[in-house]
């Protein structure tokens, strides 16, 4: 390849580059309205979106110049560079929504992830917490300083709601009512969630006494800050939430989803119905809570 021949491919693999870069960005938008996606979610469009660009541009494609045969190609180059079939199920799917955008746009013709199906995904079960093991990380946090207050508050919160950990550090206090113990949660699918007298009385107490005291800016909206006033990143809740499990000794591995496991499958146990829990955790599908269960008495 001569120098003039490198530099017209490099020219055009920049335009493609640049061209799927603003159809990426104009479908962020339309999710982001059209379904309420928070940040975090949004970012993990962009990068699968930008994974995706990043492999057609290796083969001198575009997201507009693709076909059925292509799709199954990158797939195939997912399986032999090792990535898991959740991780290419979940490549799947937002490749789908982004193409039926762009069908919808009149922007390409024919979708090429039509009958394309997902990889089968082999269904992992991890233990719930128990009560016993849930009651013990809630009297966890120590009461006499202002993070721990935040966190028991933070907690009980989690635990008589079932809100992710997403939505619970994007939490503004406009969002909360104290009076009526409810939160208008502004996930991927906004709801009105109730909470719980030791919920409500944790929460009050944390904003009357410790809130103030993690150097919360005047004007500050945000409901759980940070040590420096700022908002709560995931990371810093998942090492919280470990501290507090080597404190007590629980054995099984834990994540900020666990605690919404628990309250999901603690709830059912009880005999909360499945449409409720449902609607408390902001599924979209009744399948995806009917995986906190075998029971399907609960329906």
């Amino acid at each position: 390849m001569t120098k003039t021949d490198s530099s017209k491919r490099a020219q055009t693999l920049s335009r493609l580059a640049d061209a799927d870069s603003l159809l990426i960005d104009k479908y962020l938008v339309h999710i982001a309205k059209a379904r309420r996606l928070v940040e975090n979610s949004l970012l993990a469009y962009r990068r699968d979106l930008c994974n995706f660009s990043v492999w057609l541009l290796s083969q001198q494609l575009s997201v507009t110049r693709v076909d059925t045969l292509s799709m199954q190609q990158y797939f195939i180059w997912r399986l032999t560079e090792g990535y898991h079939a959740s991780s290419s199920a979940r490549m799947l799917s937002c490749l789908k929504g982004f193409y039926r955008f762009l069908q919808l746009q009149n922007l390409i013709v024919t979708d090429p992830c039509f009958n394309l199906k997902p990889p089968k995904v082999v269904p992992m079960h991890v233990p719930a917490l128990t009560e016993a093991e849930v009651e013990a990380l809630l009297q966890a946090p120590d009461l006499a300083t202002a993070i721990g207050l935040r966190d028991k508050a933070m907690l009980e919160f989690m635990y008589a709601t079932g809100v992710n950990v997403s939505e619970v550090i994007s939490l503004q206090l406009h969002q909360l009512d104290i009076d009526a113990a409810t939160v208008q949660v502004q996930g991927s699918r906004g709801r009105m969630v109730p909470f719980g007298e030791e919920a409500r009385y944790w929460l009050e107490k944390y904003i009357l006494e410790a809130r103030i005291e993690l150097h919360c800016a005047e004007g500050c909206s945000q409901l759980f800050v940070s040590r420096r006033g700022g908002k709560m990143t995931r990371q810093a809740f998942w090492y919280r939430l470990k501290y507090y499990a080597q404190q007590v000794s629980v054995a099984k591995k834990i994540s900020p989803q666990g605690l919404r496991r628990a309250f999901a499958e603690h709830m059912l146990a009880r005999g909360a119905k499945l449409q409720h829990v449902q609607q408390m955790l902001g599924h979209a599908d009744l399948s995806s809570t009917q995986s906190y269960t075998s029971d399907r008495g609960h329906i």
